[in-house]
């Protein structure tokens, strides 16, 4: 997916979530911000909208225009870091998961020395029967 197919796809979802987050409906909505209802649903699929009707839009959900077309507020500095913390984030993921493996077979061997202790411990039957029991 390119870029720009990427970015109209995430402006589509925050359009979309705007409206299923609010009381209006898309009738509603488009009648506000004055264009037709087809026009408006193109805008939840990822088509283009122009600026004026992105400021009435973003007027009627009380956000910032800013917000709905790129995702961040208007001035809002991009975080340089976002990817690398995200990398982060999957790698530390990655290592709980495997931790977890070794816990697993850890304390599979913990339990299996437990049993074994437990069947040395228990009287056999040959000596309970040598006994009289």
């Amino acid at each position: 997916m390119a870029l720009d197919e990427a970015a109209r796809a995430a402006r589509a979802e925050r359009i979309k979530r705007l409206r299923e987050e609010s009381r209006y409906t898309q009738p509603n909505i488009a009648e506000f911000v004055g264009v037709s209802l087809r026009a408006y649903q193109r805008w939840e699929e990822g088509g283009g909208i122009e600026w004026e009707h992105l400021e009435k839009l973003a007027e009627l959900h009380d956000v910032d225009p800013q917000w709905i077309h790129r995702g961040r507020e208007k001035g809002a500095t991009p975080d340089p870091f976002a990817s690398e913390s995200a990398e982060a984030v999957e790698a530390l993921r990655e290592e709980i998961a495997a931790l977890r493996s070794e816990l697993r077979a850890g304390l599979a061997v913990v339990h299996e020395a437990q049993a074994a202790q437990q069947r040395r411990q228990a009287p056999s039957e040959s000596d309970e029967a040598a006994n009289g029991n």
